[in-house]
């Protein structure tokens, strides 16, 4: 039986193995023709429906058509659903080679459309496999039948299709409700909120969950049972994928309220790179050195020559792993669930700036020498944070120059500063007028602030923390933008582009009884160009 799927829009899908929307970009995916068609993604035997003889990637989206070739029972199961009306919808399963987040904040242009940050965009990917599934995570799929081509098909569930009481997404969408989770519509549809809503009310707990995982299995039982019946309800609940699926998609969503509660600063001064492995990455940024030669008449155009300037990082990985107690189950203790991982994403927030700002602290010696052997440091009573002092560091920032001595051109963007001088950074970054004390003399004193709105303010205690080598109350820094230019003075890393941590939940080895769950995050920190940014020791 021939089968025609719209597999892809070009669209935002939502991932469980990612805590934030996701973008397949239409231009880096890798495709061949004769590809799997699964049920929901499963690889095993009876989940193969047929494959492809067809596949179509263009600006419009991934299309494909093929063959239902699959005898199992759930394949058969499938086709028997859509040849009585049922309407299948369909999601791609990739292989992820290079992945771009986008922040909070920022915007990117993919696939013809704009997408607001928070976003991972999926730059570079292999077409694995193409899957029916009951509800899709994005907008625009659906899956035809040889019997139904010759008429029209929507491509979508109808709006007011009712979706099953204790499918996974709506387990999902009560358990997150039931926890207060921000914004639960920035990840569930209308209908799925809606039906969480009028089926739970928002009572839905641990307990629930298990054993209606359980009694997926064949477990009897009632909540009564729980404690005696603790061992097997466990037992029973994790023989399904679905429970370890669900815990672990509430729990990320936790668990990035807690990663984004904190202030990334961060993240204004670093450059942000994607490592695909654990090995010790070297790179290069090419400087194009001096200017360009006149042409002469014949048109000839001379060789350039490009200076490349080398750093390294490598990729580590941070983690914990917490148990929700077998006594905080039987007290169906829905914080638990909420609590643990905002608590691991809090952590793992602190943890990467933590790293950060040690290794910004270390690298103070070769970035901003002392001696100024950079040029972009200096020092002395006169150097405390004033619009005198800024405009001492401006100078100094506008004239780094690249290794042929030539202006490099960049322009500062944000005003580093410590808890202490952060009064004293914003009143620079927000105030139209600045006191000069004209009122001494007769002549005519201007007061109009130059700085209004030109360099933001960043704060971080760390740079003042006595714990840290090198703290100071005193220093500050200008810096320019990373994002805008690719010269930055310091790096973080990240293992295929994912910067925010990943949780996954499990039934607890036999010592424990509990459900574990664990957090890790891959990342590294390496130092990169001086040229980023001017440094001023400020008033000893």
């Amino acid at each position: 039986m021939q089968i025609e799927i719209d597999a892809y829009d070009g669209g935002i899908i939502n991932i469980e193995a990612y805590p934030i929307p996701v973008v397949v970009d239409l231009q880096g995916i890798e495709a061949e023709q004769v590809t799997p068609i699964l049920l929901d993604h499963m690889d095993d035997v009876e989940s193969v429906i047929g494959q492809t003889t067809l596949v179509e990637v263009n600006e419009a989206g991934i299309s494909a058509s093929g063959e239902a070739m699959g005898t199992g029972d759930k394949a058969i199961r499938a086709i028997q659903m859509a040849e009585s009306g049922y309407e299948w919808q369909a999601q791609i399963g990739f292989t992820s080679l290079e992945n771009q987040n986008i922040p909070a904040g920022r915007s990117v242009d993919v696939n013809g459309a704009t997408f607001s940050g928070p976003v991972l965009i999926v730059r570079r990917s292999r077409l694995r496999e193409i899957s029916f599934v009951s509800t899709s995570a994005g907008n625009g799929t659906s899956v035809r039948l040889a019997a139904q081509l010759t008429h029209s098909f929507s491509g979508s569930r109808s709006m007011n299709s009712t979706f099953a009481k204790n499918s996974p997404q709506v387990l999902c969408a009560a358990l997150c409700l039931s926890g207060n989770l921000s914004n639960p519509e920035k990840y569930f549809k209308e209908q799925v909120l809606d039906a969480a809503h009028e089926n739970y009310r928002g009572h839905y707990g641990i307990q629930r969950l298990l054993l209606a995982a359980a009694a997926r299995n064949g477990f009897q039982g009632d909540p009564s049972l729980f404690a005696s019946g603790h061992h097997q309800i466990l037992k029973a609940a994790f023989s399904t994928a679905d429970i370890g699926g669900i815990l672990s998609n509430v729990a990320s969503k936790f668990l990035l309220e807690g990663w984004s509660g904190i202030d990334h600063a961060w993240e204004k001064v670093a450059a942000i790179a994607n490592l695909k492995d654990f090995k010790a990455s070297s790179s290069y940024r090419l400087t194009s050195a001096g200017v360009m030669e006149q042409i002469a008449g014949n048109g000839s155009i001379k060789h350039g020559h490009l200076a490349e300037d080398s750093y390294s990082n490598k990729l580590y990985t941070y983690g914990e792993m917490i148990t929700i107690t077998r006594v905080m189950q039987i007290n169906d203790d829905m914080s638990a669930l909420t609590r643990i991982p905002r608590m691991l994403g809090r952590k793992a927030a602190v943890t990467v700036a933590n790293v950060f700002w040690t290794a910004w602290m270390a690298a103070q010696a070769t970035l901003f020498p002392s001696n100024n052997a950079n040029a972009n440091y200096f020092e002395g009573a006169a150097t405390n944070l004033s619009a005198t002092s800024l405009q001492s560091a401006v100078t100094l920032f506008r004239q780094q120059t690249d290794s042929e001595g030539n202006p490099l051109m960049l322009e500062p963007k944000f005003l580093l500063v410590p808890p202490e001088l952060e009064v004293v950074a914003q009143e620079l970054f927000s105030s139209r007028n600045l006191n000069t004390g004209g009122a001494s003399t007769a002549d005519r004193v201007p007061n109009a602030n130059f700085f209004e709105n030109k360099f933001v303010p960043v704060v971080s205690p760390y740079l003042s923390n006595s714990a840290y080598d090198g703290y100071s109350s005193t220093a500050w820094w200008l810096m320019g933008d990373p994002e805008a230019t690719d010269v930055a003075a310091i790096e973080v890393a990240f293992l295929n582009g994912k910067q925010e941590p990943t949780v996954e939940s499990a039934q607890a080895d036999f010592t424990q009884l509990g459900l574990s769950m664990r957090a890790y995050i891959d990342f590294g920190v390496a130092t990169r160009d001086f040229r980023a940014g001017v440094k001023s020791k400020g008033k000893a």
